[in-house]
């Protein structure tokens, strides 16, 4: 007791004098087991003083209820060479075997106990924890290489980041789970599992894991029943749950005979197969938006599609509602990468929150999402190369606002699935197969991947020969060619489907459907002559040539059936508008709406005194000509 008031008044003075205070708060955490045996006046008396002193109150007031706990712990206990035929010093049940207790601690089923020196009765066992705690698997993540530990406790274990294990700010948080931990004993807790973790390196060995399903780097499809998965929150959890197949292969093969009558649920179940074959044939992630009036089948048929790979019902939550958030979207297509991803009913989407739906269209073609941090400070990015199906009763681009653009990133579908079939949509509403069609499009997926590059081109080429040749016809004929492969795959496993001409049709008009809607061009086009009408004002007429400067400066000059703009001004204004001119404006002179000089964009035209390129935008009709100051356009 002598040494432990000695060591207070000796670190007081120190104080006192100002010297630094990290190493004699170290001293005093280092000491706490000694404090906690002290009178509670002379260590009360201590921090009042130590309190008085600038920084210490916040220190003071942590090691004020460390103490107060410590003392309601049960008494120290001494060590003695009888402890190890003690009854209570048995081991708890479920260790590793060869499992090797680190030195200076002790596990057994009433906890962990750490050995400290007491200085009148020798070493002593410390109460850590009233119920033991160990690390019972070790994982690193083969995908991001980030190293996870298992902690098991009687009754419960939870996986989490090896950094979050080592934390005694975040480990704490498990105590909502049932782990035996607590802010008090943190600090203590972090120590054992690190210590007890070097000393079981062998016996519980590192693992490779991963922490999603989809394609991974050794050519194997994770579909939750490859390497072991890691389930880093409960939505992933969920999903991961969802894939385990159920039923047989020839059940569901016996629903599909009845439900793939119908051209729209073959057609979106070639699209679901055909989702983990992007990776191996370039082809964009698209969305596939299945709309029309209520109680017309679509969330069955999009039910259907999904039971390729996974548990479609409400129960299995796979299919996500449109009202998830966005982080959550993202998150559920990060984690299924390659696989397909279900949004149901677009108008549970609040018309304040309607921004979303965009955002999700435009970021899934570009195949990533927003960067989000992480408790450690890392920043992730989440990823994926798949097809994104949508529902509800209006077009997803009409309710998205008509952004410029969207319409190429999304396949449209209008027809009723279920055309007065009752029997097709039992069929699917009460499914009990689901999940075994994935393997068998692995193993197709594993025998074709090196050709399935060429099949995927040879599909669009035909394609093309329907929709034209523009880019704009390219892109949206690669989503067909894409649902194409899927349903060569399905025809080729056994999956009853109808005819290639009969899926031939909707699939058309689907293509042609996007491309009236995503025509830019031409939207561009309404656009900037909206636009220019706007800024006549900035627009050099020949009859007004004493018209002074606009304070904004000249824009360009009209001409006689033209009009001449600063390519620079409207470069800007195009993209603004969401248009990008080096896609826009090819198309624009190739379609006769803008004339230049040979193979330049633009040509010589006299603007105040001045000859300057320009873009010559055919906005009108030629009228009756008029005599120009300018560099003759015709």
């Amino acid at each position: 007791m002598n040494t432990a008031l000695d060591l207070l008044s000796s670190l007081l003075e120190q104080a006192r004098a100002g010297e630094p205070k990290g190493p004699i708060c170290d001293q005093l955490w280092e000491s706490l087991p000694d404090l906690s045996k002290l009178p509670a006046a002379k260590t009360a008396q201590f921090f009042a003083a130590l309190r008085r002193l600038h920084g210490y109150a916040g220190e003071v007031d942590r090691l004020e209820r460390e103490i107060r706990q410590a003392r309601k712990a049960p008494h120290l206990r001494v060590v003695t060479e009888e402890d190890g035929e003690d009854a209570s010093f048995e081991l708890p049940s479920g260790l590793p075997d060869g499992w090797c207790t680190p030195d200076g601690w002790l596990l057994t089923t009433g906890g962990v106990q750490r050995k400290v020196k007491d200085p009148e009765a020798g070493i002593v066992l410390r109460p850590v924890t009233l119920a033991p705690i160990w690390i019972a698997e070790r994982w690193q993540d083969i995908d991001t290489g980030e190293h996870a530990v298992t902690l098991r406790w009687p009754g419960g274990q939870q996986t989490v980041a090896r950094g979050f294990a080592m934390s005694a700010k975040d480990l704490p948080t498990l105590a909502t789970r049932g782990a035996p931990v607590s802010s008090r004993s943190a600090r203590d807790v972090v120590a054992w599992l690190e210590d007890s973790e070097a000393s079981n390196a062998e016996i519980v060995p590192l693992l490779s894991c991963v922490g999603r399903v989809g394609w991974l780097e050794d050519g194997a499809l994770q579909l939750g029943d490859g390497p072991s998965l890691l389930r880093a929150d409960d939505g992933a959890e969920q999903a991961a749950k969802a894939l385990a197949p159920k039923g047989t292969w020839e059940g569901w093969l016996k629903v599909a005979k009845e439900v793939n009558k119908h051209v729209i649920p073959a057609y979106m179940l070639a699209c679901s197969a055909a989702s983990v074959m992007l990776p191996f044939t370039g082809a964009a992630p698209f969305v596939l938006d299945l709309h029309g009036h209520t109680s017309q089948g679509k969330t069955t048929a999009s039910r259907w599609a999904a039971s390729l790979w996974a548990d479609p019902t409400d129960r299995g939550a796979y299919i996500l509602p449109w009202s998830a958030s966005l982080a959550a979207i993202e998150a559920r297509a990060s984690f299924l990468r390659n696989l397909p991803v279900f949004l149901d009913d677009s108008k549970k989407v609040e018309a304040r929150n309607r921004p979303i739906l965009s955002t999700v269209v435009y970021q899934w073609g570009s195949g990533q999402g927003k960067a989000r941090g992480k408790i450690d400070g890392a920043r992730k990015v989440a990823t994926w190369q798949s097809v994104l199906f949508s529902t509800g009763e209006a077009s997803l681009t009409r309710l998205a606002g008509e952004h410029a653009g969207m319409h190429l990133r999304v396949l449209p579908i209008s027809e009723t699935p279920f055309p007065s079939n009752a029997r097709a949509v039992a069929e699917v509403d009460n499914l009990e197969h689901w999940g075994h069609a994935g393997r068998q499009i692995e193993a197709w997926v594993q025998a074709k991947r090196s050709t399935l590059g060429e099949m995927w081109t040879e599909i669009r080429d035909q394609a093309l020969s329907y929709l034209g040749d523009e880019p704009a016809a390219r892109r949206v004929a690669g989503y067909l060619a894409t649902v194409g492969l899927g349903a060569k795959c399905l025809r080729d496993i056994g999956v009853p489907m109808p005819e290639p001409e009969a899926l031939r049709a909707p699939a058309l008009a689907a293509a042609r459907r996007a491309l009236r809607g995503s025509d830019t061009a031409s939207e561009a086009f309404e656009r900037i002559e909206s636009w220019l009408a706007s800024q006549k004002g900035r627009l050099i007429n020949p009859s007004d040539t004493e018209r002074p400067a606009p304070p904004n400066g000249w824009l360009g000059r009209i001409q006689t059936s033209h009009v001449a703009v600063i390519p620079s001004a409207m470069d800007d204004e195009l993209r603004r508008m969401g248009f990008d001119p080096e896609e826009i404006i090819p198309l624009w002179i190739k379609r006769g709406k803008l004339i230049g000089d040979e193979k330049r964009t633009t040509r010589a035209v006299r603007l105040c005194g001045n000859v300057v390129r320009m873009y010559c935008i055919k906005v009108w009709e030629a009228a009756e000509e008029d005599p120009d100051t300018g560099v003759p356009l015709d």
